[in-house]
């Protein structure tokens, strides 16, 4: 583990106007290797999601941040290549996946996204303190972190690059950031993901900026196409019944269309059994039994139907991102394992792969030869086919039992319980009304 100090920034800002703020660890030796990493977390892509409960303050702000935070996994000494560098962690409180530039008057509450501006100010800062001299430099980011990680990565490497050596090296570690728009599964139903509606939603809200160049390209790309005729996913049949029915949306805000215009070397990880996109593709239909989250997960026949055409879908696109590669920028890691995000835990280092290319390797493994620069362009995708949805060694165990237990007491205890209580309730007024007419009863 890694203690990091907070550094307050001083002009850009959260969604509740208090300003961003990251955490920093100096490092050892001559600091020639820095490391930083986007936070992750939900979005806000509309007035009715800023003042929804379910979206964490924490995300919207920073007065109640700690002052010194211990993060593992990336920020670990056993990382080779990573042993003696200086770490960043930029904490997430703009909600827009760290493309903001913008601000939003709703219900007289002003709320601003300004997500790239926090990139700019905190890559500013740590430029001063030290970046400017660094042979190596690792943006890394989680989820919502990932995302905006390959959004933004070749403008922030630009930024760099005005002010390090020009053999300064710059490279991108994406974690559980390859959103897929929808599936199709074996029998040929296509479900759609309700990520499709944070796309549509959320690029009116946020605003975008110049540090989001692949961002721009990809879009000015799909307007070309669109004029030339129909996307693939528009000619698509046999939309399941539940599926939200969403067309119309960015497109670009989905890895296979995003990572294409990405011109830096990224390593991208990812888990093909994601429970964040599974629970948005099967946000309509949840079983009884099913809750989102780590310890939830596919709990019916249609459910494994759906997570299976998620595994496929990752390793179909992931695999032609690489194929495409004319150099060595292009580098996967896939567990088959249930999870999200494993760049900030003991995960990093534990779970390794079966079968396939990278058999017995881990992502910290293959982190340290993407960042060494020896290896070409590859694909470690797991390919082993297990029974289970943990198909890689390390898998963090699932704790479906919690999951019934939970559905046991929200579905059939708690209503047993209220009914017992209505029926107690109505006993006790029946024999008290007898006694009310009774005579000499009143006084």
């Amino acid at each position: 583990m890694t203690s990091l100090q907070r550094v307050d920034l001083r002009r850009a800002k959260c969604n509740d106007g208090s300003f961003g703020a990251f955490w920093f660890a100096s490092g050892r030796g001559d600091r020639t290797v820095w490391h930083i990493h986007l936070q992750g977390g939900r979005g806000n892509q509309h007035e009715e999601s800023c003042f929804s409960s379910r979206h964490s303050q924490k995300l919207m702000s920073s007065n109640h941040w700690p002052m010194r935070i211990q993060k593992g996994g990336l920020f670990s000494a056993g990382t080779p290549g990573l042993d003696e560098a200086a770490h960043a962690f930029i904490g997430y409180c703009s909600s827009d996946s760290w493309l903001g530039n913008s601000s939003q008057l709703w219900r007289g509450r002003a709320f601003y996204f300004q997500g790239s501006e926090i990139l700019v100010e905190t890559v500013e800062t740590l430029l001063n303190f030290g970046m400017k001299h660094a042979k190596l430099v690792l943006f890394s980011g989680c989820s919502a972190g990932g995302r905006g990680l390959l959004y933004n990565l070749d403008g922030l490497c630009h930024l760099v690059r005005q002010s390090v050596s020009r053999s300064a090296r710059c490279l991108g570690l994406a974690d559980s950031a390859w959103w897929l728009d929808s599936v199709t599964t074996a029998k040929g139903l296509v479900w759609q993901s309700w990520l499709r509606h944070v796309a549509a939603k959320g690029g009116d809200a946020w605003g975008s900026s110049y540090l989001s160049q692949p961002l721009w390209r990809c879009r000015q790309a799909q307007q070309v196409r669109r004029a030339a005729g129909p996307t693939d996913h528009a000619k698509r049949a046999g939309l399941a019944q539940l599926s939200p029915n969403i067309s119309r949306f960015d497109s670009c805000l989905f890895g296979p269309f995003l990572a294409e215009h990405l011109q830096t070397p990224v390593l991208a990880a990812v888990s093909l059994n994601d429970w964040f996109q599974f629970d948005h593709l099967a946000k309509s239909y949840h079983s009884i039994f099913l809750t989102s989250g780590p310890d939830g997960g596919p709990a019916s026949r249609q459910d494994l139907e759906v997570i299976a055409a998620l595994r496929s879908g990752f390793r179909e696109t992931l695999a032609q991102w690489v194929d495409a590669a004319e150099d060595a920028s292009r580098t996967v890691f896939a567990s088959g394992c249930f999870g999200h995000c494993i760049t900030e835990d003991a995960q990093y280092f534990n779970i390794r792969l079966r079968e396939g290319p990278g058999q017995g390797m881990s992502l910290n493994d293959t982190t340290a030869a993407f960042l060494s620069g020896a290896m070409n362009s590859k694909a470690f995708i797991e390919q082993c086919h297990c029974s289970t949805l943990s198909c890689s060694d390390g898998c963090a165990p699932r704790k479906l039992w919690k999951v019934m237990l939970k559905g046991l007491a929200e579905y059939v205890l708690l209503p047993l319980l209220l009914l017992c209580v209505l029926r107690r309730l109505c006993c006790s007024r029946r024999s008290v009304e007898p006694l009310l007419g009774a005579p000499g009863s009143v006084s």
